[in-house]
């Protein structure tokens, strides 16, 4: 959990956010409002105030009605229903409409690392995540595979993979317990970045 979420009233939730820095946020808060002006047609977190004193960091945001689509955590996850499948196709549809603008490219695709590169293509960014992700915890990785001699392979064939095309808004970790829905309606939170 990247924080605790309280209850301020009906449209507003506070988040204290865990182990996040105001300049981590910061770049939430230029996100969120770009990402709520480009016209997304889901309901998505928006970040109204940035609170911090020390360590303890505070955002005020949009509260997101619904409920999961799948409960979290989960060892076996049941197969996503129709239903499912359809508010995920919403969200996935909703996110290739977004208007893009530079603030969109502000939030890093993990909590603590950069932004990718706006002027790399996409495959090429994703393979220097993917090389930092694995140079920061080799010997984690080391104990549940043989990883040495998958690394190289696998970002030579990211970086080998062709452009994408237009930039695009991509959601990180778009999964039914990551997803809400209420009536009709789909909702996400933020695990978002554009490339």
């Amino acid at each position: 959990m990247e924080g605790t979420v309280v209850e301020l009233s009906a449209d507003r939730v506070a988040k204290i956010w865990h182990g996040r820095s105001r300049a981590d946020l910061a770049a939430l808060v230029r996100f969120s409002t770009a990402l709520d002006a480009g016209g997304l047609p889901v309901p998505t977190p928006v970040v109204f105030e940035l609170l911090a004193d020390d360590d303890l960091v505070i955002t005020v945001e949009r509260r997101l009605s619904g409920r999961p689509l799948a409960d979290r955590p989960h060892p076996q996850p049941p197969l996503v229903d129709a239903e499912g499948v359809r508010l995920l196709g919403d969200v996935l549809q909703g996110f290739s409409q977004v208007v893009l603008s530079a603030d969109l490219a502000a939030l890093p695709i993990l909590p603590g690392d950069r932004p990718f590169d706006a002027t790399a293509p996409f495959p090429v960014a994703l393979a220097d995540l993917a090389e930092r992700r694995f140079q920061a915890s080799p010997e984690l990785l080391r104990r549940a595979v043989d990883i040495d001699g998958m690394v190289a392979p696998v970002l030579s064939r990211l970086r080998a993979l062709p452009p994408t095309g237009r930039p695009a808004v991509l959601h990180g970790d778009l999964i039914p317990a990551n997803t809400s829905w209420s009536r009709t309606a789909a909702s996400v939170p933020f695990s978002t970045s554009a490339s």
